[in-house]
């Protein structure tokens, strides 16, 4: 099995997005969605604005190395990204279809399969472009000094701060956009329009991500690389809740490598990484269709179900043991 329908299979197909919610006045729909970008205008200015001290460090050439955050402040900021995301979400679904706003149908074991398939898609592509540029800036003193680091506010904030970021940003700068471009869309007609639509739309969606990751310095562009696989794969599936889980995660997995990296080497942060992809695509291959089918097939065989090849064992094994010479097959003289 190729890797790549290994990981295109698992991904859940996009829905038929239907016009605004059923049933919900047209001037509810509006205001609905007015709340829901002044929340995600809100979060912007809260996300950028703390990331800008730390940008403008980079770019004076002293890039800060994170440092300590108090675990207080850490998990206070936490919660507010989650509040103020979560209210735009939730007027956003006052206006559109759960399809609409990321939550197609699906099963748990979908879901699951399709965040590991975003997690090896997207942010280990993000992984190898973030190892790529470390090596590149430890030979390169001005993008050193121009690159800032995160900051360490400890496991239990580093966890909670995983969790809102996979929950927030998803949000804000992937499910609400392109709702809003595909209600603009239905407005054009014009094809070239619509492409060039597009073109505008992973554009503003990429430099959205990056704004509030300002606070890298230069360190900042191998997310582009994360950010704009994880824009694709949300425009190929609709579905956000694997893009969630699979940053949340990534973030996590972060937060265990980095002081293993820092006590032992990168490439031992790179071993574990690379080690934990691994198991990923293995459950990916254990939980496969395909694979499950093939041992349901197997298992009916071996019971002898109909249709399978027990049957036809018996059939032969009658036919040898025949006692007529033209049934085994031997001619008369």
């Amino acid at each position: 099995m190729r890797l790549w329908t290994l990981l295109a299979g698992a991904l859940p197909r996009p829905p038929i997005v239907r016009p605004f919610r059923p049933g919900a006045p047209r001037q509810v729909a509006f205001a609905a969605y007015l709340f829901s970008l002044l929340f995600a205008s809100a979060y912007m200015l809260i996300t950028v604005g703390s990331a800008l001290p730390s940008a403008r460090a980079a770019a004076a050439g002293k890039a800060p190395d994170g440092g300590y955050v108090p675990v207080g402040a850490a998990l206070a900021g936490a919660l507010l990204w989650v509040v103020v995301a979560g209210l735009a979400w939730l007027f956003l679904a006052m206006a559109e279809p759960r399809d609409a706003v990321g939550l197609p149908r699906a099963s748990a074991c979908t879901v699951a399969r399709a965040s590991l398939s975003v997690f090896v898609l997207a942010e280990s592509v993000g992984f190898v472009a973030s190892v790529a540029w470390g090596y590149v800036s430890d030979h390169v003193a001005y993008l050193n000094a121009h690159s800032g680091s995160s900051s360490h506010p400890g496991v239990l904030a580093d966890l909670a701060g995983s969790v809102a970021a996979g929950f927030s940003e998803e949000i804000v700068v992937v499910v609400l956009p392109v709702c809003l471009a595909y209600r603009l869309r239905r407005h054009v007609t014009n094809p070239r329009l619509r492409r060039a639509g597009l073109v505008v739309l992973v554009a503003g969606m990429l430099l959205a991500r990056l704004s509030y990751h300002v606070m890298y310095g230069f360190g900042a562009l191998p997310l582009a690389v994360w950010a704009l696989a994880s824009i694709l794969v949300y425009l190929r599936t609709r579905a956000v809740l694997p893009l969630m889980i699979a940053h949340a995660v990534y973030d996590m997995i972060l937060a265990v490598i980095r002081p293993v990296a820092g006590s032992y080497g990168r490439t031992s942060g790179i071993a574990v990484y690379a080690l934990i992809v691994g198991v990923a695509l293995v459950m990916l291959i254990a939980t496969s269709p395909v694979r499950r089918s093939g041992q349901r097939n197997a298992a009916s065989r071996l019971r002898g179900h109909p249709g399978s090849a027990a049957p036809m064992v018996a059939d032969l094994s009658s036919t040898t043991t025949s006692t007529d010479p033209h049934q085994r097959g031997v001619g008369t003289a």
